[in-house]
């Protein structure tokens, strides 16, 4: 998946599971010379994923959404909150450098997040 973006020196952290270990998997990055890193068994602070679902989970706790269409409902709003500053915020503290980083996943959410502020102030011009 990632085999043709990667470049010699980057860096490919994964989750320490089963599914990801398999000889092919490791062969695929590692032979586009790219470094492979698993992180520990469990580290909810290296993965900006879990402070997201924590802040979701905190805000569905607060809502007390108790019906499917509620917590449906609950669920679209708290996403909705997440501002592409408080996104990059979780990258940071799990300590991804946006204006440095060759990391892809991070380049791409600053591109897109550059490009959705243009858009904005690009709008605000015409209204």
């Amino acid at each position: 998946m990632f085999g043709p973006t990667l470049k010699p020196g980057d860096i490919v952290i994964i989750e320490n599971l089963p599914a990801q270990k398999p000889i092919a998997i490791r062969g695929a990055i590692e032979a586009t010379v790219a470094v492979l890193r698993f992180l520990p068994l469990y580290s909810p602070d290296c993965n900006p994923i879990e402070m997201a679902f924590s802040k979701l989970r905190a805000f569905l706790e607060k809502t007390a959404a108790r019906t499917k269409d509620d917590r449906g409902d609950a669920i679209t709003l708290a996403i909705e909150t997440f501002t592409p500053k408080e996104c990059e915020n979780c990258f940071r503290a799990a300590g991804y450098d946006f204006k440095s980083s060759e990391n892809a996943l991070a380049n791409r959410c600053f591109r897109d997040r550059q490009l959705r502020e243009m858009e904005t102030t690009e709008a605000d011009h015409f209204e």
